[in-house]
């Protein structure tokens, strides 16, 4: 889905090049992407699109953009870099100015997606399959993700959710991941959604949301 910067003079989105069976290019089992980025305005009421540059991070198969930071220098999103099975992937923060590329998670056998800047830019909540023993990075029938929280650098790292882990509030028993979260305009709290992936995922009860309260302004500090 297409997304603008912060202030809205730039949007970028990702697209889908070619599919699994193109035999015309390298493609994975996702098919191959790339992300776009351009100025953005609107004029007499309509919008329009400028200077559209195409990224593709070094050579990803699969990549997926997620949001911009705070003020507009850098792109998150996650790829298959240098990953040994189309199935895992790591955080990518990308420095349009530089062109400095930084690695977040390095994990070669995770699959780490769903990056949201915080408000002030200095933390990324993401979704993980780390910490779950039952994920095999050749399947994705077995992925099971959690919400976790790192600093801008990719240190710090914390385990916000416990929803495929017994003994916790939030815990179930059916095989679950987190997605995309949203944090609150102080950094005071997340919106956290819950993908059901086993009997409900066909139902009207597939996500369930939950509210998140950190004890200070996690994402204002």
């Amino acid at each position: 889905m297409p997304r603008c910067s912060r202030e809205g003079s730039r949007i970028a989105w990702t697209e889908l090049i070619a599919g699994p069976k193109d035999r015309k290019m390298a493609t994975g089992p996702f098919g191959r992407w790339q992300i776009h980025i351009a100025d953005f305005s609107v004029e007499s009421g309509t919008p329009s699109l400028s200077h559209i540059e195409t990224l593709t991070p070094r050579n990803a198969l699969f990549c997926v953009f997620h949001d911009w930071s705070p003020h507009g220098e850098d792109i998150l999103f996650a790829a298959d870099i240098g990953l040994p099975s189309p199935y895992v992937l790591d955080l990518f923060k990308f420095n349009l100015k530089t062109r400095q590329l930084k690695n977040l998670t390095n994990s070669n056998d995770q699959w780490d997606e769903q990056g949201s800047f915080s408000p002030n830019g200095r933390r990324i909540v993401f979704m993980s399959s780390r910490n779950n023993a039952e994920f095999n990075p050749r399947s994705m029938k077995s992925l099971r993700a959690e919400d976790f929280v790192i600093s801008a650098d990719g240190g710090q790292l914390q385990q916000l959710t416990h929803f495929n882990s017994p003994g916790f509030a939030e815990s179930t028993t059916e095989q679950s991941a987190a997605t995309k979260a949203a944090w609150s305009p102080d950094g005071s709290q997340l919106i956290l959604e819950q993908l059901m992936m086993g009997k409900s995922y066909n139902s009207n009860d597939r996500s369930r949301f939950y509210r998140l309260t950190f004890a200070g302004r996690c994402g204002n500090q």
